[in-house]
Formats: C-alpha cells, structure tokens, sequence
C-alpha cells in the first residue's frame, strides 16, 4: 500500500526532473580550460567548487575550479564569493588563470574563481532555473515477510534573490504477520521560499504537512517564519544555524486534535567531495520546543549521505531520528527512527 502522498510528491519531482532535462537554451557561453580548450555552451551554475557547463551533443559536464582558466557569459548571474559579497551581473573572462571579471559594462570587479561559492542564472526561460533531485528505494525481506518503499526529492526554482523549493520525503512499511497486516508511514511534504537578506543570511517562509503512524501522528499541517545565518560557506563544507517559529494543527491517530506555536532551533552541515566518486553529505539538528504546552517539546535530526556512480546518478543512505516528549496519541511511541536506502537522479 502506497500512501497518495508518496505518490504525489515523487511524479511532481519526476517531472520536473524530465522537463528540465529537456529544456533548450542558447549556448552562448564561453569556458578556457587550463589545457587550452575552449568550451561554447551555457553556464547552468557553478556550486560547491564545480562549473556545471552543457553542451550540444554532450549534455551538461562537470568541471572543478582548479581545471577552469577562465570563463564568460553574458546572462544576467547571482554570484556568492566565500567573502559574504554577492554580486549581479555577467561575467567577462581575464588573461589571468583563475580569475574572472565581474559587474555591469565597465564596472567590474576581478576574483579568483576558487574565491567563487555559488552562481546561478536569474534570466531566462523557467525550466532553465530549475535544480532539484529525487530518488527511490525498494526492499524485501521473506523472513519477515516485510516489504519497505521509500522515495524523497526536492526541486528549486531561483530568481534575483528569492528561491522556492518543493521538497518530500516518504517511508512506507508493509508487514505481513499471521494473523494481520501491519502498516507504518512517515511522509513530510513541505513548500518553501527564501530570501537573499544578505550572502550570509536568508529569510525563510516553509508551509508543510507531516504524518507519522509509529509517532500516532495522522497528520501535522504546520507553517512557519525562520531566520538562517551561515556561519561558514566554502566550495567544500557549509554550516548554517537557523531560529525561528511555526504555528501547527496536529491530529492524532486517536482522533485527538491540538493547535501548537512552537520555536525552532536547527544547526546544519553538509560537505561535498567532488573527486571521483562525488560524495554529498549533509546533516541537520533540530529542537522544537512548544509553547503552549509546558514540558512538550520535539527532536528531529538526520543525515543523508549521496555517491555519485555515474553522471547525475546516485545512490544514497539516509538515517533519521524522531522524538517527541508528550506525543497526542496516548498508544502512540515517543521515538521512531530508521534508514532508507536507494537510487537517484539530480538535474541541473
């Protein structure tokens, strides 16, 4: 059985996933590589130390910042120095290896590409901004007769200096026992958007649904304003802490119904190796302490940990705890925990 949710959530991704991929664009970019090569295509991003560069006939290339001499493109660009300076504007190459020009007709500014932590084009056609990822598990146990199917996916859209994401996550278990079936799931679907304040600092505004059966949670509807601060943003690790609040309507799976302002507390890492194979690993730590009811609070944290085994696949283990101090439901479990494995696609 297979909550519409999941369902939902995975063929929104998918799809933007294939209409992405498809997209046409002009290339009208110019990458000088340190052996002498010179690249026309389009610059679809540069993040976490790699240029992602596409080309007719080629697809989309990766190239780290140490083989890039130089680069130019004439799209109007976001573009985040590890100095917490952001810049807009396009890009002119430079004579100099590593370095480019950045700004608007003469007024530009010169840095060193390794200098670089994010660019992303705010012009152009719609799918163009688009970034995201998704992916898929499946297991079977005969011994315990107990089949698992889990899927996330996340999907960006990016302009000036707003960003959206769709993103969700699902586990689903099914557990034939001799005299009953037992079901579990945990699904978490959110909309987000955020806003460039300053290249260290984002506001947030996040509307979401959760659901949580081994929690005794039927669902949690929940919306919320927070603030993240990065602490450190490098083309290798990235640490950002955010605070803020939610207001929530919870029903448990007893049919027990409570309305929840709750604060928010989160420390987030992740790291990026970009040598074959590419490794991403991020994490996040969070308390929600409720502010109506004395002593209830939660605890959510995690890691995800993606291998890349070949172009824009991967695969990927994720872990995850949940706690909750007084949960609604009085059979229901305080803690739920698990791993999730499976295969993925990233699109850029």
């Amino acid at each position: 059985m297979i909550q519409k949710s999941f369902l939902l959530g995975f063929l929104m991704v998918l799809f933007l996933s294939i209409s992405a991929f498809t997209a046409k664009a002009q290339k009208t970019d110019t990458l000088y590589h340190i052996n002498g090569n010179v690249l026309r295509g389009e610059i679809k991003k540069y993040d976490l130390g790699l240029l992602y560069f596409k080309m007719d006939g080629m697809g989309t290339i990766k190239v780290e910042n140490l083989k890039i001499k130089s680069f130019k493109s004439n799209k109007m660009l976001r573009i985040i120095t590890k100095n917490n300076k952001v810049y807009y504007g396009d890009i002119d190459s430079s004579s100099n290896i590593g370095e480019i020009k950045i700004g608007l007709l003469n007024n530009r500014d010169r840095i060193n590409i390794a200098d670089i932590v994010e660019i992303f084009p705010i012009k152009g056609t719609f799918l163009l901004r688009l970034t995201g990822k998704a992916d898929f598990g499946i297991d079977y146990s005969k011994s315990n007769n107990m089949l698992r199917i889990n899927g996330s996916g996340d999907v960006t859209y990016r302009v000036k200096k707003w960003a959206s994401e769709f993103s969700y996550s699902s586990l689903e278990t099914v557990q034939e026992l001799s005299d009953s079936l037992l079901y579990n799931s945990k699904t978490d679907i959110s909309v987000s958007t955020e806003y460039l304040f300053s290249p260290s600092r984002r506001i947030s505004i996040i509307a979401g649904l959760n659901t949580n059966t081994e929690l005794g949670l039927a669902y949690r509807l929940y919306t919320g304003l927070s603030s993240k601060h990065y602490l450190f943003q490098t083309n290798r690790n990235r640490l950002f802490v955010e605070l803020g609040f939610n207001a929530n309507k919870e029903l448990s799976t007893d049919n027990v119904s409570t309305t929840n302002p709750e604060g928010i507390i989160s420390l987030n890492y992740s790291i990026f190796k970009y040598n074959q194979p590419e490794i991403d690993l991020t994490s996040h730590t969070t308390v929600i302490p409720n502010l109506t009811f004395n002593g209830r609070w939660r605890f959510d944290s995690g890691f995800k940990l993606s291998v890349e085994i070949f172009y824009n696949f991967f695969v990927k283990l994720e872990l995850y705890y949940l706690y909750d101090s007084k949960p609604n439901s009085a059979d229901a479990s305080n803690t739920d925990w698990g791993f999730m494995t499976g295969v993925g696609y990233s699109f850029n």
